[in-house]
């Protein structure tokens, strides 16, 4: 065990999460002002696998899935594999609790709690493509179980194959005679003395490290933001069935809804907070355009982080802040308002058609078809609206609604939010029932109808039936949002 390290730490953390790993040409640094010590050396192809048996990639911004990356490591590890050392930067990985043993091995153990910078920070899609590679290698002569293997497509896929087949593939490796001579550089950060202050500042210096080692990739402020735990209050704000639905890192194929437009309408209840002069500083720095909504989802990413990081803050420093109160309750709109959403992108074609397309012109549904351009355009399953709400999918064989045409209608929904003094947050000015209604309503006399007809005339006349320069005219989202605000009393 290092001299600097905590004995009742290192018992505290739970064998399960625990390697050994022999590293080659081991070389240990004390640096950012004592604050990190970094073990580098090399792992060889055991190594690599006892990390894939502990590793969730919690902490790396990305899941890894097949790509031209992956297939280049590979075809380095079937033709060079002696060039692998130089070729690729390996792994990097973040533990708190390092134990040096004898000949050049080091057990590392991660602490469940902190799996969100205790893992491989960079070097993910590396780890994906040796593993995977060496499960293909080893079960060569394992017809039926090889061709499972080669069904693997991302880190889910993966994973679950190794839980299957951990024993198998392992028994291969040490009694198969099969030899493998690649090494894998490998980086390992961790505390050097530990106590409350270095691992705070540790804990710190990782997220800093980790967006610096991914920017090759330009790491997006939504992983970013994940990986610090800054959208937990958004992710605690969703409707129940929704939370499991959202990615928040790339690399998620089972996850459908993009966590970037969950940011983008929880923007639109901090505009109405912004407007109405409340909750000054945390929303010192916030400004969103409407348009941002529909064409600047990133920035949408960026200040919706900017603002958590400074709620985060103010909550850690005192739980019961008022603004930290308004912000908290200003956010349970979060629960209605995917439902709102998909409600208005299921009916826009009916809406439409019943109140904005005007015969003769182009931009009316189902006759001139603006929407789509050829046939092959109109969907060829069921498929659920934006945010998944029940009951609301768009059946086969229609058109759906594009995000330029539905993004003013969308914004207008802030003519329903309010400022309560009593409450001291923001608030529905209307029961999510009547608002649900307001946007799917076609009876003859619905109080929508004309801000359909002005939509459609916008459509029509002012874009010409090009959706993408609706959705970035400002002008569009003024206009739609005052017609609903003159529409409120009827509601």
């Amino acid at each position: 065990m290092s001299k600097d390290m905590n004995e009742t730490t290192v018992k505290a953390v739970n064998e399960k999460n625990s390697i050994i790993v022999k590293i080659d040409e081991l070389v240990k640094q004390n640096v950012a002002q004592g604050v990190i010590r970094k073990y580098l050396g090399y792992m060889n192809a055991q190594g690599v696998l006892e990390l894939l048996g502990i590793a969730t990639l919690e902490a790396n911004p990305r899941r890894p899935t097949i790509n031209r990356a992956t297939e280049a490591i590979r075809e380095t590890l079937e033709t060079t594999p002696e060039l692998m050392s130089c070729k690729s930067k390996g792994l990097l990985i973040s533990c708190s609790v390092v134990e040096e043993l004898e000949r050049n091995r080091l057990r590392l153990s991660f602490d469940s709690v902190n799996r969100n910078f205790e893992d491989v920070l960079d070097g993910g899609h590396n780890l994906f493509a040796i593993s995977t590679f060496l499960i293909e290698e080893l079960l060569g002569e394992d017809e039926p179980l090889l061709k499972k293997a080669k069904k693997i497509a991302n880190w889910k896929d993966l994973k679950e194959f190794w839980a299957e087949n951990r024993d198998i593939v392992v028994n291969a490796l040490h009694n198969g005679g099969q030899k493998f001579t690649f090494m894998v550089p490998v980086e390992i950060l961790t505390v050097q003395n530990i106590s409350e202050e270095t691992l705070v500042a540790f804990t710190s210096s990782i997220f800093d490290i980790c967006q610096a080692r991914n920017n090759n990739v330009q790491l997006a402020n939504l992983a970013s933001g994940n990986q610090k735990g800054v959208f937990a209050i958004v992710k605690e704000s969703l409707p129940q069935y929704l939370k499991e639905l959202v990615a928040w890192t790339s690399g998620e194929p089972d996850k459908p809804v993009k966590g970037e437009y969950v940011l983008a309408i929880a923007t639109l209840i901090l505009n109405v907070a912004k407007k109405s002069g409340k909750m000054p500083t945390l929303l010192e720095t916030f400004n969103i355009a409407p348009t941002s909504f529909y064409s600047g989802r990133g920035k949408c990413a960026s200040v919706m982080q900017d603002v958590l990081e400074k709620y985060e803050d103010a909550k850690a420093k005192n739980p019961n802040d008022e603004e930290v109160l308004a912000f908290e309750s200003s956010l349970s709109l979060l629960g209605d308002m995917p439902r709102i959403w998909d409600t208005i992108e299921l009916n826009f074609p009916r809406l439409y058609n019943k109140f904005g397309g005007k015969a003769g012109k182009s931009g009316a549904y189902g006759r001139l078809r603006p929407f789509a351009a050829k046939k092959s355009a109109t969907l060829k399953k069921d498929t659920p609206c934006r945010f998944h709400s029940p009951d609301c999918t768009i059946a086969k064989g229609t058109y759906p609604t594009l995000d330029g045409y539905a993004a003013p209608l969308m914004y207008s929904i802030t003519a329903f939010m309010e400022w309560n003094e009593e409450k001291g947050s923001v608030v529905w000015a209307k029961p999510v029932d009547s608002i649900i209604d307001f946007y799917s309503n076609t009876s003859d006399n619905a109080p929508i109808a004309s801000t359909m007809e002005q939509l459609g005339e916008l459509i029509v006349s002012a874009v010409r039936g090009d959706p993408q320069a609706l959705g970035k005219a400002t002008y569009a989202y003024n206009a739609i949002l005052t017609s609903v605000q003159a529409a409120l009393p009827t509601i």
